[in-house]
């Protein structure tokens, strides 16, 4: 999913945190421990990263990875696969966050570059 919207991608992922249907399982970019960080501080780092570049006008991207449900993965080993991805995309650089998602039957992740 792609978007305008930093901070409508971040709300829906901390919303479901707040709700037990989701953990934030990595802060890549991120200064401090990752439950130090709040809510304005993650929108902080993305907006003022916007503002080095303005002429970027699609500025937010939403990305789901899903697991088959008869995979059993560790943080550990999703943490991996979302670095891994976010490498091979050529976003490995970029400050991103990593929500492991428990809301339905099959283990999937949303990261937020």
């Amino acid at each position: 999913m792609i978007g305008k919207s930093i901070r409508g991608i971040l709300n829906y992922n901390e919303s479901k945190v707040s709700a037990g249907d989701a953990k934030l399982i990595l802060a890549s970019g991120f200064a401090g421990e990752i439950e130090r960080v709040n809510f304005k501080q993650k929108l902080a780092r993305f907006e003022n990263l916007n503002l080095l570049r303005p002429s970027v006008k699609t500025n937010a991207l939403h990305i789901t990875l899903n697991f088959d449900v008869a995979e059993k993965l560790d943080n550990l080993k999703i943490q991996q696969i979302a670095m891994a991805y976010m490498d091979r995309i050529g976003f490995g650089d970029q400050p991103y966050l990593v929500y492991r998602h428990n809301d339905v039957a099959h283990q999937h992740i949303h990261v937020r570059p």
